[in-house]
């Protein structure tokens, strides 16, 4: 067997957890603004951005920005018929998603994280986000006291293909610059993070929290457990 070189992490579910979704945090922002309405109204107006930011930014390189993250919100704040306090909204919605979202380190990820660079292992991300690589260092990262454990950042928006693309994969064994079999992929998404990387001939294990999954593969429990693979 060979040595592992190279792991890749999956991001949220994995290292992160969140506590409340965009939808939720919209409403919590239109109620500070003395905006209410029911949920039914508010999710219209969400999937109808949704789909507004699919036709219009999916398919281009760059999929979220501020200037597109405030198209967005326009779009959305239009479809509920609001004309005041747009702008201030906007503001917050892109600048403290992160906050407001909850999201928070799993306990075991930095022992983990620790685990591996003391084995001298190099480290890399592997996320479904619309962000650009930068972007995702600066606004998840960078905000989660993560940021330098990572050589490697990939983003779906960087990279242009989303999970479970083969070719994603195949980037990401390419910019590890390792072979297949001395790269780690660790998800907790089987059909999304484990069964392409095996497929490849990459080494994938399955982040198993709840120890439900019925998936024939390496599993763990908790990323503490790494050391069953790496030792």
């Amino acid at each position: 067997m060979a040595d592992i070189k190279f792991v890749y992490f999956d991001h949220v579910g994995t290292l992160v957890y969140i506590k409340k979704d965009l939808l939720t945090i919209i409403n919590e922002v239109l109620k500070e603004f003395n905006y209410h309405f029911s949920f039914l109204e508010v999710k219209r107006a969400y999937d109808a951005a949704e789909d507004y930011w699919e036709r219009k930014y999916l398919n281009s390189r760059n999929k979220w920005n501020k200037d597109i993250a405030y198209d967005y919100y326009s779009f959305l704040f239009y479809e509920l018929g609001i004309e005041e306090n747009v702008d201030e909204m906007i503001e917050i919605l892109y600048n403290e998603w992160h906050k407001r979202s909850g999201a928070s380190l799993y306990p075991d990820a930095i022992p983990c994280l620790n685990y591996l660079v003391m084995k001298e292992k190099n480290l890399g991300i592997i996320t479904q986000s619309i962000l650009s690589e930068e972007d995702f260092r600066k606004e998840r990262l960078r905000k989660e006291g993560i940021e330098h454990y990572f050589s490697v950042v990939i983003t779906t928006a960087s990279i242009g293909y989303e999970k479970p693309d083969i070719r994603l994969y195949k980037k990401a064994i390419e910019m590890a610059s390792c072979k297949p079999d001395e790269i780690m992929m660790i998800g907790d998404n089987y059909d999304l993070d484990i069964r392409v990387p095996l497929s490849l001939g990459m080494k994938a294990v399955l982040l198993d929290r709840k120890g439900e999954s019925k998936y024939d593969c390496p599993k763990i429990n908790s990323l503490i457990e790494i050391d069953k693979f790496i030792k």
